[in-house]
């Protein structure tokens, strides 16, 4: 299954590793985590180049993506996507959890 994250993109959702709001979380960890996936991942742009049209930003297994879509919409795609793909296994009684 795959995330879409505005245009005509697209994302696996087996590779998403995080997704989070444009206004990012100033938590040490938060900062930490950010700074790990783009050491790990070589990524050589600065997130600090994202602009107001910016409303996500989605971290994968090996880069990164900027979205005009909001955060609690990508959610809502995320659960519903999983939700999906459990009920096509037969996993009834996952359906909708993370």
């Amino acid at each position: 299954m795959y995330l879409h994250i505005c245009g005509d993109s697209v994302v696996p959702l087996r590779d998403i590793v995080m997704v989070l709001n444009n206004e990012i979380d100033t938590a040490q960890d938060t900062i930490d985590v950010i700074k790990g996936l783009v050491r790990k991942n070589d990524i050589e742009h600065d997130i600090n180049f994202i602009d107001e049209s910016v409303k996500s930003i989605v971290f994968t297994n090996d880069s990164y993506f900027v979205s005009p879509i909001s955060t609690s919409t990508l959610k809502k795609r995320l659960y519903e996507a999983i939700s999906y793909t459990q009920r096509a296994e037969g996993d009834d009684d996952n359906a909708g959890k993370l």
